[in-house]
Protein backbone atom coordinates (compact mmCIF):
# COMPACT_ATOMS: atom_id res chain seq x y z
CA UNK A 1 0.00 0.00 0.00
CA UNK A 2 1.06 3.52 -0.69
CA UNK A 3 0.71 6.49 1.38
CA UNK A 4 0.12 9.75 -0.48
CA UNK A 5 -0.19 13.03 1.47
CA UNK A 6 -2.01 15.81 -0.32
CA UNK A 7 -1.28 18.69 0.52
CA UNK A 8 -3.53 21.27 2.00
CA UNK A 9 -3.05 24.15 -0.27
CA UNK A 10 -5.98 24.23 -2.77
CA UNK A 11 -8.29 22.86 0.06
CA UNK A 12 -7.55 26.45 1.95
CA UNK A 13 -7.22 28.63 -1.07
CA UNK A 14 -10.05 27.96 -2.92
CA UNK A 15 -13.96 27.78 -1.94
CA UNK A 16 -15.43 26.21 -5.16
CA UNK A 17 -13.22 25.50 -8.32
CA UNK A 18 -12.21 22.53 -11.17
CA UNK A 19 -8.82 22.11 -9.45
CA UNK A 20 -10.14 21.07 -6.10
CA UNK A 21 -12.85 19.18 -7.73
CA UNK A 22 -10.27 17.14 -9.21
CA UNK A 23 -8.31 16.55 -5.85
CA UNK A 24 -11.79 15.05 -4.27
CA UNK A 25 -12.74 13.24 -6.93
CA UNK A 26 -9.23 10.96 -7.15
CA UNK A 27 -9.22 10.83 -3.62
CA UNK A 28 -12.13 9.29 -3.04
CA UNK A 29 -11.76 6.70 -5.96
CA UNK A 30 -8.84 5.89 -4.45
CA UNK A 31 -11.45 5.55 -1.07
CA UNK A 32 -13.79 3.66 -2.91
CA UNK A 33 -10.89 0.97 -4.54
CA UNK A 34 -8.77 -0.50 -2.21
CA UNK A 35 -7.47 -2.65 -5.13
CA UNK A 36 -5.52 0.60 -6.59
CA UNK A 37 -3.30 0.44 -3.77
CA UNK A 38 -3.00 3.72 -2.61
CA UNK A 39 -3.94 5.00 1.05
CA UNK A 40 -4.26 8.83 0.68
CA UNK A 41 -4.24 11.47 3.80
CA UNK A 42 -3.84 14.97 4.15
CA UNK A 43 -1.26 16.33 5.23
CA UNK A 44 -4.22 19.46 7.13
CA UNK A 45 -7.60 18.15 7.48
CA UNK A 46 -8.69 21.55 7.61
CA UNK A 47 -10.59 23.58 5.00
CA UNK A 48 -12.56 26.05 3.45
CA UNK A 49 -13.24 23.97 0.44
CA UNK A 50 -17.06 23.26 -0.29
CA UNK A 51 -16.20 19.86 -2.23
CA UNK A 52 -13.82 18.48 0.82
CA UNK A 53 -16.02 19.48 3.54
CA UNK A 54 -18.63 17.67 1.87
CA UNK A 55 -17.19 14.46 0.68
CA UNK A 56 -14.21 13.98 2.63
CA UNK A 57 -15.40 13.83 6.17
CA UNK A 58 -13.87 10.22 6.30
CA UNK A 59 -10.20 11.84 6.77
CA UNK A 60 -11.00 14.01 9.32
CA UNK A 61 -12.30 17.68 6.72
CA UNK A 62 -13.32 20.40 8.83
CA UNK A 63 -14.55 23.95 7.78
CA UNK A 64 -11.74 26.28 9.22
CA UNK A 65 -13.19 29.39 7.03
CA UNK A 66 -12.26 33.17 8.31
CA UNK A 67 -10.52 35.94 7.43
CA UNK A 68 -7.15 34.89 8.53
CA UNK A 69 -7.72 31.20 9.74
CA UNK A 70 -6.82 29.71 5.83
CA UNK A 71 -3.92 31.22 5.63
CA UNK A 72 -2.79 30.52 9.42
CA UNK A 73 -3.23 26.83 8.45
CA UNK A 74 -1.18 27.07 5.46
CA UNK A 75 1.67 28.01 7.88
CA UNK A 76 0.99 25.11 10.02
CA UNK A 77 0.93 22.69 7.32
CA UNK A 78 4.84 24.03 6.82
CA UNK A 79 5.93 24.37 10.59
CA UNK A 80 3.87 21.30 11.97
CA UNK A 81 1.66 19.19 9.74
CA UNK A 82 -0.53 16.87 10.93
CA UNK A 83 -0.51 12.74 9.92
CA UNK A 84 3.07 13.03 9.32
CA UNK A 85 3.66 9.17 9.88
CA UNK A 86 4.89 7.15 7.00
CA UNK A 87 4.35 9.13 4.27
CA UNK A 88 5.42 7.70 0.61
CA UNK A 89 4.26 10.44 -2.03
CA UNK A 90 4.03 14.08 -1.10
CA UNK A 91 1.40 14.79 -4.36
CA UNK A 92 0.94 18.82 -3.85
CA UNK A 93 -1.96 20.42 -5.01
CA UNK A 94 -0.78 24.18 -6.03
CA UNK A 95 2.20 26.19 -6.85
CA UNK A 96 3.11 27.65 -3.11
CA UNK A 97 7.72 27.33 -3.58
CA UNK A 98 7.59 26.98 0.74
CA UNK A 99 5.78 23.71 0.50
CA UNK A 100 8.41 22.40 -2.34
CA UNK A 101 10.81 23.09 -0.64
CA UNK A 102 9.71 21.81 2.80
CA UNK A 103 8.83 18.47 1.46
CA UNK A 104 11.85 17.88 -0.64
CA UNK A 105 12.45 14.33 1.44
CA UNK A 106 9.88 12.62 0.04
CA UNK A 107 9.19 11.67 -3.38
CA UNK A 108 6.95 14.77 -4.91
CA UNK A 109 4.30 14.63 -7.16
CA UNK A 110 2.23 17.68 -8.91
CA UNK A 111 -0.33 18.64 -11.53
CA UNK A 112 -0.19 20.37 -14.46
CA UNK A 113 -3.92 21.98 -15.16
CA UNK A 114 -2.78 24.69 -17.66
CA UNK A 115 -1.28 27.56 -18.87
CA UNK A 116 -3.76 29.92 -18.32
CA UNK A 117 -1.83 32.91 -16.41
CA UNK A 118 1.01 32.06 -19.19
CA UNK A 119 -1.13 32.47 -22.00
CA UNK A 120 -3.85 34.61 -21.49
CA UNK A 121 -2.11 37.27 -19.05
CA UNK A 122 -4.54 36.64 -16.67
CA UNK A 123 -3.48 38.57 -13.17
CA UNK A 124 -3.81 37.77 -9.54
CA UNK A 125 -3.56 40.10 -6.73
CA UNK A 126 0.31 39.17 -6.06
CA UNK A 127 0.95 38.78 -10.23
CA UNK A 128 0.91 35.38 -11.48
CA UNK A 129 -2.04 33.31 -9.43
CA UNK A 130 0.50 30.32 -10.22
CA UNK A 131 3.24 31.31 -8.29
CA UNK A 132 6.16 28.58 -8.44
CA UNK A 133 4.55 26.42 -11.02
CA UNK A 134 7.66 26.18 -13.50
CA UNK A 135 9.62 25.55 -10.25
CA UNK A 136 7.32 22.57 -9.20
CA UNK A 137 7.86 20.94 -12.86
CA UNK A 138 11.69 21.50 -12.83
CA UNK A 139 11.85 20.13 -9.32
CA UNK A 140 9.36 17.33 -8.79
CA UNK A 141 9.46 13.66 -9.61
CA UNK A 142 6.32 12.99 -11.10
CA UNK A 143 4.19 15.56 -13.18
CA UNK A 144 0.62 14.79 -14.02
CA UNK A 145 -1.18 16.67 -16.78
CA UNK A 146 -4.51 16.80 -17.70
CA UNK A 147 -4.14 17.12 -21.24
CA UNK A 148 -2.03 17.06 -23.87
CA UNK A 149 -2.45 20.44 -24.70
CA UNK A 150 -1.03 21.82 -21.60
CA UNK A 151 1.90 19.69 -21.40
CA UNK A 152 2.80 20.99 -24.81
CA UNK A 153 2.17 24.50 -23.91
CA UNK A 154 4.17 24.35 -20.83
CA UNK A 155 7.18 22.58 -23.00
CA UNK A 156 7.05 25.52 -25.65
CA UNK A 157 6.54 28.46 -22.96
CA UNK A 158 9.23 27.42 -20.02
CA UNK A 159 11.34 25.52 -22.73
CA UNK A 160 10.64 22.63 -21.38
CA UNK A 161 11.16 20.21 -24.37
CA UNK A 162 12.30 16.99 -22.34
CA UNK A 163 9.48 17.18 -19.78
CA UNK A 164 7.72 13.82 -19.00
CA UNK A 165 4.52 13.79 -17.85
CA UNK A 166 1.63 11.60 -16.74
CA UNK A 167 -1.33 12.18 -18.44
CA UNK A 168 -4.72 11.97 -16.53
CA UNK A 169 -7.73 13.34 -18.01
CA UNK A 170 -10.21 14.49 -15.64
CA UNK A 171 -14.11 12.91 -15.52
CA UNK A 172 -17.56 14.85 -15.01
CA UNK A 173 -18.96 13.50 -11.47
CA UNK A 174 -21.67 10.99 -11.05
CA UNK A 175 -24.33 14.12 -10.41
CA UNK A 176 -24.20 14.42 -14.06
CA UNK A 177 -25.98 12.08 -15.63
CA UNK A 178 -29.80 12.45 -17.89
CA UNK A 179 -31.01 9.19 -15.73
CA UNK A 180 -31.68 11.95 -13.09
CA UNK A 181 -34.72 13.44 -13.76
CA UNK A 182 -35.27 17.13 -13.16
CA UNK A 183 -37.50 17.94 -10.44
CA UNK A 184 -37.86 21.60 -11.66
CA UNK A 185 -38.42 22.70 -15.66
CA UNK A 186 -37.84 25.97 -16.92
CA UNK A 187 -40.71 27.11 -19.25
CA UNK A 188 -38.71 28.91 -21.40
CA UNK A 189 -35.67 27.50 -23.99
CA UNK A 190 -32.44 28.87 -23.50
CA UNK A 191 -28.80 28.21 -24.34
CA UNK A 192 -26.52 27.42 -21.41
CA UNK A 193 -22.85 28.72 -20.11
CA UNK A 194 -21.08 27.30 -16.92
CA UNK A 195 -18.75 29.77 -14.78
CA UNK A 196 -16.54 32.24 -14.71
CA UNK A 197 -17.43 34.82 -17.63
CA UNK A 198 -14.95 37.66 -17.25
CA UNK A 199 -11.77 37.89 -19.66
CA UNK A 200 -10.56 34.72 -21.45
CA UNK A 201 -13.76 33.42 -20.68
CA UNK A 202 -15.94 35.23 -23.34
CA UNK A 203 -18.59 35.56 -21.33
CA UNK A 204 -19.26 39.01 -23.06
CA UNK A 205 -18.64 37.74 -26.65
CA UNK A 206 -21.44 35.29 -26.10
CA UNK A 207 -23.60 37.91 -25.20
CA UNK A 208 -22.66 39.64 -28.79
CA UNK A 209 -23.46 36.40 -30.56
CA UNK A 210 -26.34 35.90 -28.85
CA UNK A 211 -27.87 39.41 -29.58
CA UNK A 212 -27.42 38.29 -33.33
CA UNK A 213 -29.60 35.45 -33.27
CA UNK A 214 -33.18 38.23 -33.66
CA UNK A 215 -35.23 35.70 -35.11
CA UNK A 216 -35.70 33.82 -31.41
CA UNK A 217 -37.56 36.03 -29.06
CA UNK A 218 -38.61 33.37 -27.23
CA UNK A 219 -34.79 32.03 -26.79
CA UNK A 220 -32.42 33.04 -23.32
CA UNK A 221 -29.18 32.97 -22.41
CA UNK A 222 -28.77 31.57 -18.59
CA UNK A 223 -25.41 32.04 -16.94
CA UNK A 224 -24.42 29.74 -13.84
CA UNK A 225 -22.42 30.81 -11.12
CA UNK A 226 -19.13 33.34 -12.18
CA UNK A 227 -21.28 35.70 -9.68
CA UNK A 228 -23.80 38.66 -10.34
CA UNK A 229 -23.49 40.66 -13.69
CA UNK A 230 -21.01 43.47 -13.47
CA UNK A 231 -22.32 47.05 -14.34
CA UNK A 232 -19.75 46.74 -17.99
CA UNK A 233 -22.08 43.63 -18.74
CA UNK A 234 -25.13 45.02 -17.77
CA UNK A 235 -24.22 47.72 -19.44
CA UNK A 236 -23.73 45.66 -22.32
CA UNK A 237 -27.16 43.67 -22.08
CA UNK A 238 -28.99 47.06 -22.17
CA UNK A 239 -27.38 48.21 -25.26
CA UNK A 240 -27.99 45.03 -26.84
CA UNK A 241 -31.46 45.05 -26.03
CA UNK A 242 -31.09 41.66 -24.10
CA UNK A 243 -32.66 42.96 -21.22
CA UNK A 244 -34.64 39.46 -19.39
CA UNK A 245 -33.28 37.56 -21.82
CA UNK A 246 -29.70 37.04 -20.87
CA UNK A 247 -30.00 36.06 -16.87
CA UNK A 248 -27.75 35.04 -14.56
CA UNK A 249 -27.81 32.86 -11.48
CA UNK A 250 -26.60 29.88 -9.12
CA UNK A 251 -27.09 26.59 -8.74
CA UNK A 252 -25.54 23.37 -6.97
CA UNK A 253 -24.70 20.65 -9.07
CA UNK A 254 -28.16 18.56 -8.70
CA UNK A 255 -29.29 21.62 -10.00
CA UNK A 256 -26.97 22.24 -12.88
CA UNK A 257 -27.52 18.82 -13.93
CA UNK A 258 -31.37 19.81 -14.32
CA UNK A 259 -30.26 22.44 -16.52
CA UNK A 260 -27.96 20.89 -18.98
CA UNK A 261 -30.72 18.40 -19.50
CA UNK A 262 -33.21 20.88 -20.72
CA UNK A 263 -30.69 23.23 -22.09
CA UNK A 264 -30.71 23.82 -25.82
CA UNK A 265 -27.51 23.76 -25.78
CA UNK A 266 -24.33 24.21 -24.18
CA UNK A 267 -21.79 26.79 -25.26
CA UNK A 268 -18.15 27.39 -23.96
CA UNK A 269 -16.44 29.98 -26.06
CA UNK A 270 -13.13 30.18 -24.05
CA UNK A 271 -10.10 31.65 -25.70
CA UNK A 272 -8.22 29.13 -23.40
CA UNK A 273 -8.78 26.13 -21.40
CA UNK A 274 -6.25 23.46 -19.99
CA UNK A 275 -9.47 20.80 -19.85
CA UNK A 276 -12.82 22.30 -19.89
CA UNK A 277 -14.66 19.61 -17.64
CA UNK A 278 -18.41 21.23 -18.13
CA UNK A 279 -18.22 20.29 -21.52
CA UNK A 280 -17.89 16.51 -20.17
CA UNK A 281 -20.62 17.42 -17.70
CA UNK A 282 -23.21 18.22 -20.39
CA UNK A 283 -22.34 15.69 -22.37
CA UNK A 284 -23.10 13.10 -20.03
CA UNK A 285 -26.45 14.69 -19.63
CA UNK A 286 -26.79 14.72 -23.04
CA UNK A 287 -26.70 17.91 -24.12
CA UNK A 288 -25.51 19.20 -27.08
CA UNK A 289 -22.27 21.07 -26.76
CA UNK A 290 -20.75 23.87 -28.79
CA UNK A 291 -16.47 24.77 -28.13
CA UNK A 292 -13.98 27.14 -29.34
CA UNK A 293 -11.18 25.20 -31.33
CA UNK A 294 -9.06 25.87 -29.11
CA UNK A 295 -6.45 24.37 -26.61
CA UNK A 296 -7.81 21.11 -24.82
CA UNK A 297 -10.82 21.57 -26.00
CA UNK A 298 -10.98 19.85 -29.07
CA UNK A 299 -9.05 16.48 -27.08
CA UNK A 300 -12.15 17.09 -24.39
CA UNK A 301 -15.25 17.05 -27.17
CA UNK A 302 -13.48 14.74 -29.49
CA UNK A 303 -15.73 14.23 -32.61
CA UNK A 304 -18.89 14.74 -30.76
CA UNK A 305 -18.53 18.57 -30.12
CA UNK A 306 -19.16 21.35 -32.43
CA UNK A 307 -16.46 23.83 -32.91
CA UNK A 308 -16.58 27.33 -34.11
CA UNK A 309 -13.06 29.44 -34.22
CA UNK A 310 -12.30 30.98 -31.28
CA UNK A 311 -12.63 34.81 -30.71
CA UNK A 312 -15.03 35.11 -33.54
CA UNK A 313 -18.44 36.25 -32.99
CA UNK A 314 -20.18 35.65 -36.33
CA UNK A 315 -18.99 32.45 -36.75
CA UNK A 316 -20.32 31.73 -33.20
CA UNK A 317 -23.81 32.69 -33.91
CA UNK A 318 -23.68 30.74 -36.93
CA UNK A 319 -23.18 27.82 -35.74
CA UNK A 320 -25.84 28.42 -32.53
CA UNK A 321 -28.32 28.76 -35.10
CA UNK A 322 -27.47 25.56 -36.80
CA UNK A 323 -28.23 23.78 -34.10
CA UNK A 324 -31.22 25.19 -32.47
CA UNK A 325 -32.91 25.18 -35.67
CA UNK A 326 -31.71 21.57 -36.21
CA UNK A 327 -33.40 19.27 -33.58
CA UNK A 328 -32.15 16.17 -35.73
CA UNK A 329 -28.23 17.69 -35.06
CA UNK A 330 -29.04 18.37 -31.57
CA UNK A 331 -30.26 14.87 -31.17
CA UNK A 332 -27.21 13.35 -32.99
CA UNK A 333 -24.87 15.77 -30.64
CA UNK A 334 -26.48 14.50 -27.81
CA UNK A 335 -25.88 11.01 -28.47
CA UNK A 336 -22.00 11.05 -29.62
CA UNK A 337 -21.47 13.46 -26.34
CA UNK A 338 -23.00 10.99 -23.99
CA UNK A 339 -20.51 8.09 -25.83
CA UNK A 340 -17.85 10.53 -25.58
CA UNK A 341 -18.38 11.37 -21.95
CA UNK A 342 -18.09 7.54 -21.21
CA UNK A 343 -14.54 7.38 -22.44
CA UNK A 344 -13.53 9.63 -19.30
CA UNK A 345 -13.91 8.30 -15.68
CA UNK A 346 -12.63 9.21 -12.16
CA UNK A 347 -11.48 5.70 -12.27
CA UNK A 348 -9.49 5.72 -14.72
CA UNK A 349 -7.73 9.12 -13.80
CA UNK A 350 -7.33 7.15 -10.93
CA UNK A 351 -5.34 4.22 -11.80
CA UNK A 352 -3.58 6.39 -14.05
CA UNK A 353 -2.48 8.22 -11.10
CA UNK A 354 -1.87 5.28 -9.18
CA UNK A 355 0.26 3.79 -11.84
CA UNK A 356 2.53 7.25 -11.87
CA UNK A 357 2.87 6.65 -8.24
CA UNK A 358 4.66 3.31 -8.67
CA UNK A 359 6.44 4.46 -11.85
CA UNK A 360 8.52 7.78 -9.34
CA UNK A 361 8.67 5.35 -6.92
CA UNK A 362 10.35 2.77 -8.39
CA UNK A 363 12.46 5.37 -10.32
CA UNK A 364 13.86 6.86 -7.02
CA UNK A 365 14.75 2.80 -5.92
CA UNK A 366 11.93 3.38 -2.59
CA UNK A 367 9.41 1.03 -4.00
CA UNK A 368 10.33 -2.89 -5.25
CA UNK A 369 9.17 -3.44 -9.00
CA UNK A 370 5.40 -2.85 -10.01
CA UNK A 371 4.12 -3.55 -13.46
CA UNK A 372 2.48 -0.31 -14.99
CA UNK A 373 2.83 1.59 -18.23
CA UNK A 374 5.38 3.96 -19.21
CA UNK A 375 4.83 7.55 -18.93
CA UNK A 376 2.60 9.54 -21.66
Amino acid sequence: MITVAYDPQIFLMQRRGGISRYFVELIKAFQQNADLGINPVLMNSNAINDYAISNLKGLGVSDCSGVLQPWRELVLSLINPTNENGWDVVHHTFYQKNFLRKYHSYVQAVTLYDMIPEITNAKGRFGNPHFAKERYLKNCDLVFSISNSATDDAKRIYNLPKLQTHLTYLAPSSSFSFDLKPKRFRQFKFVLFVGNRNGYKQGALLIEAFSMLKEFSDLKLLFIGGGKFLPSELELISNLNLNGRVIQEEANDVELNELYIQAELYVMPSLYEGFGLPALEAMAAKCPVLLSDTSSLPEVGGKAAHYFRAGEKEELAKEMRKIITSPDMRHSMALGGLVQAKNFSWEKCAEETANGYRLALQAKGKKGDYPSNACA
